[in-house]
């Protein structure tokens, strides 16, 4: 059970630090690429195609949040099964049914983040795509 709280700290830890990292870097290497064209002699303008690939690429960000967001979102459900099975074969044992009690608890909580932070995202998502793509 650490090892699964480890992973559910460090995972968006993980992807919050270095997703937005690789982001740049994918475009400094296609700056980079483009002015070695341009040098050559190929033209890297294309202009019909560039907006739609901006709006791909913010279609892509958006469908990996909210994958990773309803994955974790399923994780919390089945801990919430869990806690509830546990409460239910306690037999009495008040340590058992406490335990559970916290497990719920957090879960709801996780849940509650889960939801908040996919309403934020959407509305980011919205706002960005509404003033970068006009």
């Amino acid at each position: 059970m650490k090892q699964l709280k480890k992973f559910f700290v460090f995972f968006p830890s993980f992807l919050t630090f270095f997703i937005p990292p690789a982001a740049r870097a994918g475009d400094v290497m296609l700056n980079r690429l483009s002015n070695v064209a341009n040098h050559v002699g190929f033209s890297t303008v294309d202009t019909t195609n560039r907006a739609a690939a901006q709006r791909a690429a913010g279609n892509l960000i958006g469908d990996v949040i909210a994958a990773v967001l309803s994955f974790v979102g399923v994780v919390f459900i089945l801990l919430i099964i869990y806690a509830g099975y546990m409460w239910m074969t306690a037999a009495g044992n008040e340590e058992q049914v406490k335990k559970a009690q916290k497990i719920i608890r957090a879960s709801v909580v996780g849940i509650l983040v889960i939801a908040l932070a996919y309403a934020v995202t959407a509305f980011v998502g919205g706002l960005v795509g509404k003033y970068l793509f006009q």
